[in-house]
């Protein structure tokens, strides 16, 4: 039983970690990152285990799309209000995942399911790297901040198509 908990347990784990990244960040870059990078890595792990033991449920979905929300949106505005990223691919990413996810709350009550696509596993993963890079190049250089800011862009963009792309694909039922 226990076994089935722990991508739960893994997903609230996610959830603890922000507030400290957040505070890391005006203590150490490195730690913040590597407070990051556990929270990044147990957002693969909690997926991979819960399907690999059978222990997918509804509320493992939902809390693993809250936390996924609420690392990135709190990540992004400490790098914004760091001075990191710009406000305009903050916003597209911030108004796309708070929209995409009334959007399933709405089509969950009306229990129609629309998948993650392979697309939207790239916008998170580009996301997840373009943050890493955003948080570490103080340390390494203007160069990498440059790269890190280049891959948050891409990933902004990316980010509001595969919004577009889930408002067109629930549009049918939305009516």
């Amino acid at each position: 039983m226990l076994k089935k908990n722990i991508p739960n347990y893994l997903v609230i784990l996610r959830i603890l970690l922000i507030p400290l990244i957040i505070s890391a960040f005006f203590i150490s870059n490195l730690l913040a990152f590597i407070l990051f990078a556990t929270a990044a890595i147990t957002d693969f792990f909690d997926g991979y285990l819960a399907r690999k033991w059978d222990a997918t449920s509804d509320y493992g979905a939902m809390i693993d799309q809250v936390s996924d929300k609420l690392l990135v949106v709190s990540i992004i505005l400490t790098l914004l209000y760091l001075g990191r990223v710009e406000l305009v691919p903050c916003l597209l990413i911030i108004f796309r995942e708070i929209f995409v996810s009334g959007l399933r709350e709405h089509l969950g009550k009306k229990q129609i399911d629309v998948p993650v696509t392979q697309l939207t596993k790239i916008k998170t993963a580009l996301q997840m790297l373009a943050l890493a890079i955003l948080i570490i190049a103080p340390i390494i250089g203007t160069t990498l901040l440059s790269i890190g800011q280049v891959l948050f862009w891409i990933s902004a963009i990316l980010t509001f198509y595969t919004g577009i792309e889930y408002v067109a694909k629930s549009y049918k039922h939305l009516k």
